[in-house]
């Protein structure tokens, strides 16, 4: 819980620095502060610990299993119980798992992919993108993308067609 503070007093700072003064207040402030606050909010969700999140643990079972399939039969492998996601998630897992990533690899993939879209939204629609940031923490989305990635996926998706 520490590490999740410290960014939003990080990303506080880092505010005030781009946004403190009325000059910086153009777009080009909002751009830089956005990527290097999602930047961060990446680094914090790749290097988590495996056990961090509701279905983090499920999930890298899933990844471990056809992680530890012969190249050859991953591609192709099937779905199975319990491990019977929707067919995107799985087609990346499977992905994933042929091309061998490490476990951390795969949990840095899965937040690029929430996580970018997300600040790509906040930039397009926001006029402040820190109370912005601060309120996707605040209703919960951000421990929610810690553990339930096929669904925080599949917003960061609508977030896209926006």
């Amino acid at each position: 819980m520490a590490v999740y503070m410290g960014y939003l007093i990080l990303i506080g700072i880092q505010a005030l620095i781009f946004f403190g003064r009325k000059e910086n207040q153009i777009k080009d402030s909002k751009k830089k502060y956005l990527m290097l606050c999602c930047i961060e909010l990446i680094l914090i969700a790749g290097l988590r610990g495996f056990d961090v999140g509701a279905d983090t643990g499920t999930y890298l079972k899933a990844y471990e299993y056809y992680l530890n399939m012969s190249k050859s039969n991953v591609l192709f492998a099937k779905l199975i119980y319990p491990y019977d996601f929707e067919w995107g998630y799985f087609l990346l897992t499977k992905i994933c798992a042929f091309l061998g990533m490490p476990k951390t690899m795969f949990l840095f993939i899965i937040a690029c992919i929430i996580y970018i879209p997300l600040f790509r939204a906040i930039y397009k629609h926001s006029r402040n993108p820190y109370i912005s940031i601060l309120m996707y923490f605040a209703i919960g989305l951000f421990s929610y993308s810690l553990g339930i990635f096929r669904q925080m996926m599949a917003i960061s998706i609508l977030l896209c067609g926006l």
